[in-house]
């Protein structure tokens, strides 16, 4: 027993010696489930150089230095729902170095930042900043209120806001993008941030002269130039689409040589998809739509007056749609055709004008739609789809059929009632009666399809109405009385013998009563 005792000691032992001996986890940049595992309370007085490291905040910190923040490593720093007011320094990430800004709470801000370049971070030539929680809100400098990505710099924001923050003498209220590179834009929030320059402010919300990849659910809304509405300045670059765009996602848009395409990749990840529903244009000169080729265009588009109709034919037939659109001349119009229910859409060959005519229809072009993509200076509008059904041609027996209320010839492909009519009476087979013949009120029947409604009742014969020897009604004589049994004229033999008869049987039973008075 003290044998076992002991071995099971020995096991929980090793075991447990084990589990020490096991490493810790790595946590990926910006997750953490709590600030215990080799985390770094960042204080009012932390270095102003991070080397490297997690740091996180235990409370409000007013940070003391008089030099910005430098990061030279990979750092993450965890705003843990509390305000890191910068004191008009800001952070500096340098070239080769990472920062990886996050909140495991709510309520995170990084604020009260100022520089020329970066009021809340500055991202140099060859450094990364990573944005996948927390809020940069009111900061200021002369460009990049909230964010600075120089040339060669990347960042990346997934997560959290980015507002209220302001550019005093140029560009990018919110973020300022030189020749650097946002990487991805996939989520979070930038607005409510300002440039005050009407001259030489552009993008009170993102001002953009770098590279720029899209995708998820961000929102760049209700930024301002100069009191006007400047949320993204694309000046000539273009936004790269690379995922579909959720349904939060919008983003006020404003670029240089408009009118023109400002997307690329639209149509792999967002096909069938309208681009105002993402997009707006801050100008009210100018309107989002698609081109032919499927990009996002900001110009000044046609307007689609008269959308397409759908069309019935018979089979064999052909059907014409027509759109009424209206723009900046010349307008170019493509009809596309859907045989998936508008999933996909191919291009009708050398169908290049405001009408179309299709074909002799068949039965298995019933359900496909038609719309037009109407093309002017500025880009492309689609009009709605229109379908199209086709019915098959009758073929109609040549016999009536017909029933109590009506008759129709049937369709020998489907059954269908054609022609169908109500029942033109008329009575047939009528007889009247006669003195010695029976008659007939008639059949009630159709007179064109010959249908019985009703079948007529037999009238019995009349009789005779004999007058002095003759029928009033038919002039046949009486019929002659049997001679025998009526006595002739003047022969009173019969009626003698009769009476005597008669008088001896009245004796008889005269007697007879004599006797019984007795």
């Amino acid at each position: 027993m003290k044998m076992l005792k002991r071995t099971i000691a020995s096991l929980f032992v090793a075991a447990l010696l084990c589990l020490v001996a096991l490493p810790v986890t790595a946590l990926a940049a910006g997750e953490h489930d709590s600030h215990s595992n080799g985390w770094t309370e960042f204080t009012a007085g932390t270095t102003t150089t991070l080397s490297g490291g997690s740091y996180y905040l235990s409370g409000d910190v007013e940070y003391s230095g008089t030099r910005s923040i430098t990061v030279s490593g990979e750092v993450i720093l965890c705003l843990n729902g509390h305000k890191l007011d910068l004191n008009k320094q800001h952070i500096s990430v340098g070239s080769g170095a990472s920062l990886t800004l996050c909140d495991c709470s709510t309520g995170g801000v990084l604020t009260g930042g100022s520089d020329i370049h970066g009021g809340g971070v500055y991202v140099g030539g060859g450094g990364t900043f990573t944005m996948t929680g927390g809020n940069i809100a009111d900061n200021t400098a002369a460009a990049g209120g909230g964010v600075y990505v120089d040339e060669g710099g990347t960042f990346t924001m997934a997560g959290g806001s980015i507002n209220n923050n302001k550019a005093t003498l140029g560009r990018g209220g919110g973020v300022f993008v030189w020749v650097g590179t946002f990487t991805t834009l996939s989520g979070g929030s930038i607005t409510g941030n300002a440039t005050d320059s009407a001259e030489y402010g552009y993008g009170g919300g993102v001002c953009l002269f770098g590279t720029f990849y899209l995708s998820g659910n961000p929102i760049i809304q209700d930024n301002t130039k100069d009191n006007t509405a400047d949320n993204l300045y694309l000046g000539w670059q273009t936004i790269n689409i690379t995922g579909p765009l959720g349904e939060n996602a919008h983003i006020g848009v404003n670029a240089e040589g408009v009118p023109r395409s400002f997307t690329s990749g639209w149509s792999d990840n967002m096909a069938g998809e309208d681009p105002a529903d993402y997009f707006s244009s801050d100008g009210d000169a100018w309107y989002i739509g698609l081109n032919a080729d499927g990009d996002v265009v900001l110009g000044s588009l046609c307007t689609i007056i008269t959308q397409p109709a759908d069309k019935s034919v018979i089979e064999g037939k052909t059907a014409t749609f027509t759109v009424n659109a209206t723009g900046s001349e010349p307008l170019s119009y493509q009809w596309q055709q859907s045989i998936d229910n508008g999933n996909n859409w191919t291009n009708i060959a050398s169908a290049n004008a405001a009408e179309y005519t299709t074909g002799k229809t068949t039965m298995d072009m019933s359900g496909n739609q038609y719309r037009c993509v109407v093309t002017g200076d500025g880009g492309a509008v689609i009009s709605n789809p229109a379908t199209l059904t086709v019915a098959h041609a009758h073929k109609p027996a040549s016999d009536w059929s017909s029933d109590a209320d009506g008759h129709w010839h049937e369709c020998a492909a489907c059954g269908d009632r054609l022609d169908y009519v109500g029942h033109m009476r008329t009575v047939e087979n009528e007889k009247k009666a006669t003195c010695t013949d029976e008659g007939y009120t008639g059949d009630t029947v159709c007179s064109v399809c010959g249908y019985v409604i009703a079948k007529g009742e037999t009238i019995p014969a009349t009789g005779h109405s004999y007058q002095d020897g003759v029928c009033t009604v038919c002039g046949a004589e009486e019929p002659a009385k049997n001679e025998e049994t009526i006595p002739a004229t003047g022969d009173v033999a019969p009626l003698v013998c009769a009476l005597a008869g008669i008088s001896g049987i009245a004796l008889v039973v005269a007697g007879l009563r004599k006797r019984t008075s007795r």
